[in-house]
């Protein structure tokens, strides 16, 4: 496998792995009220290649990838009487639940 090979399957294994739903989750209906997670996706990914002198025991040749990415909850997008988005505050240490806990509340009041 060549770096031009390593790099496209690598991109192809990201698109896999991030698609429109890690972004815009699926639509919950609760109540009458359409929520929708809303999050931010971060994708790193680096590649590279080398070789040396040819010795007795051949050339050293090599060649390396990688990736990695975060999903990261932003708040939800709540549609009932009228529009709001709940955010999720930066400080929180678990967001999930801050998130879920607000998007729970506002349903309740809502409904």
């Amino acid at each position: 496998m060549n770096e031009n090979e390593l790099l496209e399957k690598t991109v192809l294994n990201l698109k896999d792995l991030v698609d429109s739903d890690a972004v815009i989750g699926k639509t919950i209906m609760s109540g009458g009220n359409v929520v929708i997670p809303v999050s931010r996706v971060t994708v790193g990914m680096v590649s590279g290649s080398g070789s040396g002198e040819k010795t007795k025991r051949g050339a050293s040749e090599g060649l390396a990838g990688g990736a990695g990415g975060s999903v990261q909850p932003v708040g939800f997008l709540v549609i009932g009487n009228g529009v709001r988005f709940i955010s999720v505050g930066k400080e929180e240490e678990n967001k999930w639940l801050n998130l879920l806990s607000s998007a729970i509340d506002f349903i309740k009041s809502s409904t």
